[in-house]
């Protein structure tokens, strides 16, 4: 690989990693063998099926901890934890110095819970989450400083799509689609990526998942980025439009709250006016 290639997919994938996740995930039961570490769990769960904002995050990833110090091997305790500690620090301010510090320590630990995982079982969350953390924490060092993740990025990012292409019913997905709508054509053509696969996969995920809101919204900021307005605009109404709670998995419906109020945003971004009107 050319150092011109190899620093543009540094910063499309650095870029994608910490941009593409915010209120889009699939929280399952978690199922511990210690009765208290049980009963943590489940309140996380309780927790953060009700809200996803920043404290809710602090309080279940509080809880999570003391669920780990009582079983420390249960690799979906920490798998979760990599996931919390991630979704706590995306939501901290980054402007300064010192507030970026702090959010690589909450990006340093989701990595090491991840790796921890790892070393337990491999799984897609595992992979998924170390990788992420791991981009997350190169935004905060600045890319030149994070070329040496990139091949490591790239591994773990395979290796959860290989061990479940469903994972988070279509983060995979999302996560190429950032880099399609936020990165110059010319460092997709520089990595090699074909633009349209990922919005196929994520069409694919809206048809098998139709209430999980937070794929049309990557869906629709896909269509922006292809100059559709008509369509982006329609497929942020369906997210406004939808009962956020309709969803037979409880787990969506925090998740598609927040989707809501990202659509808000996007279609004041797209439209200069607030919905419904165009």
């Amino acid at each position: 690989m050319s150092k011109k290639i190899f620093l543009a997919s540094t910063a499309v994938l650095v870029l994608m990693l910490t941009a593409s996740l915010a209120g889009a995930w699939g929280l399952e039961k978690i199922k511990c063998k210690n009765p208290e570490a049980q009963k943590l769990a489940d309140k996380t769960y309780e927790i953060l099926v009700a809200d996803v904002t920043k404290e809710s995050y602090k309080k279940a990833n509080e809880l999570l901890e003391k669920a780990v110090a009582i079983e420390p091997d249960n690799d979906m305790l920490l798998v979760e934890l990599a996931s919390g500690y991630w979704e706590y620090a995306d939501q901290l301010p980054k402007e300064t110095r010192e507030q970026k510090k702090l959010r690589l320590a909450w990006f340093d630990k989701g990595k090491a819970a991840a790796e921890k995982a790892l070393a337990i079982k491999k799984t897609a969350g595992a992979h998924f989450w170390f990788a992420v953390n791991l981009a997350a924490g190169g935004e905060m060092k600045g890319i030149m400083q994070s070329l040496w993740m990139y091949p490591k990025m790239v591994k773990h990012s395979k290796k959860s799509e290989a061990l479940d292409p469903e994972y988070l019913f279509g983060a995979t997905s999302r996560f190429w689609s950032e880099v399609v709508t936020r990165v110059p054509d010319l460092a997709l053509r520089l990595v090699g990526m074909n633009p349209l696969i990922p919005l196929r996969k994520i069409e694919e995920q809206m048809k098998k998942n139709p209430l999980f809101l937070e794929n049309y919204n990557f869906a629709a900021r896909y269509y922006a980025r292809m100059k559709k307005k008509g369509k982006a605009l329609d497929t942020l109404e369906f997210v406004l439009k939808t009962n956020p709670r309709s969803a037979a998995n409880k787990a969506w419906h925090s998740s598609n709250v927040y989707a809501q109020s990202e659509a808000r945003e996007m279609w004041k971004e797209f439209t200069g006016k607030n919905y419904p009107e165009r």
